[in-house]
């Protein structure tokens, strides 16, 4: 396991967080930046290997105290900013 602090330097690029895929892929690339393999994490956080693959893959619904654990131990936290919802454009009757 790499016991260095993870440099965080490069910052993982902003990506609306509106799917679980795309929450996955953050968590991947941050990781990923890290220099850090799945098992890494997996010691690193408590989290179990096959939720980190489930959790990047977007398959698994997932708490975020466990998004909180995997993202801190690849020197990364949550920073959760409410935005209101997109509405889609409805046609209304005249």
């Amino acid at each position: 396991m790499n016991t260095e602090k993870p440099a965080t330097s490069g910052i993982v690029p902003y990506i609306g967080m509106r799917s679980p895929r795309r929450i996955g892929r953050s968590v991947a690339d941050a990781r990923i930046s890290a220099g850090m393999q799945q098992a890494d994490v997996a010691e690193a956080s408590g989290v179990s290997r096959e939720t980190i693959s489930a959790l990047e893959n977007g398959t698994r619904d997932i708490r975020v105290s466990t998004l909180s654990a995997v993202l801190k131990a690849v020197g990364y936290e949550i920073d959760f900013n409410p935005i209101p919802a997109r509405r889609k454009n409805v046609a209304h009757d005249a």
